[in-house]
């Protein structure tokens, strides 16, 4: 047996049998074979396509014949092959030639390999060409390396956190904070003190609204009250109480060293649209504060026109024909005082048909952010009174507010809701004190309308 390999442009076979059947390429004619490692002489009739050296042709030198092979020349005699092939080594190192590929070192195609080989590296003798985009340390996992370089990339560890990794376990997830804002978390919780709550980053803004407390109306110092603000000297929304106090939040409720003003003070109009600057209409000399839980959604129109987000006339104002606020508490939208008193049913009509005629819906009341609406309805007993806590009294703070939007100290509304023990009673609400009864539907009260 022999290595595969190259002699003589000549490529060998393992097997002894193929070579000799070969040798005659090279311009040799061999004698027919009789038996394995010898050859038979046969007549030259016979030899014709056999390899077998016909009478009187030359007999191949021992030189030209495989060593361990023996041959009959025609002459009789026998002989003795010498041939030793060259020995191939296995190719060793990358790039070699010249040797046997093996399983290791594989024959490679080299002609477009320079592309697909990285800068840094050579294949089969050939250096790379190709740069990878590697991600910058700052997008990879700190507990990672890429091309040798250590990710900076840290796990989210607190909340609200940003460019980080949210990690595999523990209570650190990703919120989608596209449909909530700080008014949809809570605060505080029902204390004075402690931080703000937060989630996914965003500050709670929902509270608990509080009376508030003005020393020039009332300070109880009867024990437990002391002299100076507290909570005994709390009173109602009614007339001008609050109208005569500053619009800022903060200077409504100041109990000092227990109530820290916007945490739990409510009635303050918060910025009109998306940016304090929009707020041109009744209430744009307010001091506008993000504490605020009552927003002007009155965009500003022109009879008969299109509402628009950017018109200077945005806010509650004589030129609107309904001006609309949105309770952010409860999230209830609240359009203006109706300019007539109804009876219960017809309270609710009014609401139902609601619309830019206040009669029949021709075109539903627009607001900031370009949506309409005609889904208005007498709101219940509890959302009148919720309108009542959120202090619905905080539209009034200027002359021009209780003109547009209606005077709240001056009427009780209708709600939605009848009384239990007689259906042919309906429940009201005093929305400045916040007090409620219940009444004949025949009787006559003004109505606010929600949806």
């Amino acid at each position: 047996m022999v290595n595969k390999s190259v002699w003589g442009g000549l490529k060998l076979s393992q097997s002894p049998r193929v070579v000799l059947a070969l040798l005659p390429c090279l311009g040799l004619v061999l004698p027919a074979c009789g038996s394995r490692g010898s050859f038979e002489r046969k007549p030259a009739a016979q030899a014709e396509g056999t390899g077998a050296v016909p009478d009187g042709a030359a007999c191949p030198e021992p030189t030209q014949v495989l060593a361990g092979i023996s041959y009959a020349c025609g002459d009789g005699s026998v002989r003795q092959g010498t041939l030793t092939p060259p020995n191939v080594a296995a190719c060793q190192s990358d790039g070699e030639v010249g040797c046997l590929a093996t399983t290791t070192y594989r024959a490679a195609d080299t002609t477009v390999l320079a592309s697909k080989v990285v800068s840094t590296a050579s294949v089969a003798g050939v250096a790379g060409t190709y740069t990878p985009d590697f991600p910058d340390a700052g997008n990879v996992r700190s507990s990672d390396t890429v091309n040798g370089a250590a990710g900076t990339l840290a796990d989210c560890s607190t909340d609200g956190a940003t460019n980080c990794t949210i990690p595999s376990s523990g209570s650190i997830k990703a919120a989608d904070t596209a449909n909530f804002t700080g008014w949809d978390i809570r605060k505080k919780r029902n204390q004075s003190t402690g931080s703000v709550l937060t989630f996914a980053g965003l500050q709670g803004q929902n509270k608990t609204c509080r009376n508030r407390a003005n020393a020039g109306t009332f300070d109880n110092t009867t024990l437990p009250a002391v002299a100076g603000l507290d909570f005994f000297d709390t009173i109602d929304d009614f007339v001008s109480y609050m109208v005569s106090l500053p619009g800022q939040i903060p200077a409504w409720t100041m109990i000092s060293g227990i109530d820290y003003g916007a945490d739990f003070a409510c009635g303050g109009i918060y910025a009109t649209g998306s940016t304090a600057t929009e707020n041109t209409g009744a209430d744009a000399s307010l001091a506008h504060d993000a504490n605020g839980n009552w927003q002007d959604l009155t965009p500003g129109i022109v009879p008969g026109g299109a509402p628009s987000s950017t018109n200077a006339a945005n806010g509650c104002n004589a030129t609107d024909k309904h001006c609309v606020f949105r309770e952010l508490i409860s999230g209830l939208m609240v359009t203006e005082i109706s300019a007539l008193g109804y009876n219960w049913t017809g309270a609710i009509t009014y609401c139902n048909n609601l619309g830019e005629d206040g009669g029949a819906v021709t075109s539903p009341i627009p607001v900031i952010g370009g949506e309409s609406y005609s889904d208005w309805r007498l709101p219940t007993q509890k959302e009148l009174m919720q309108l009542a806590v959120a202090s619905i009294k905080g539209l009034n703070q200027t002359a021009a507010l209780r003109t547009n939007f209606g005077n709240v100290d001056a009427y009780t509304f209708w709600s939605s809701s009848s009384a239990s023990y007689s259906t042919t009673n309906a429940w009201n609400v005093y929305l400045s004190e916040g007090a409620t009864n219940d009444a004949g539907k025949t009787g006559t009260y003004r109505a606010v309308c929600v949806r």
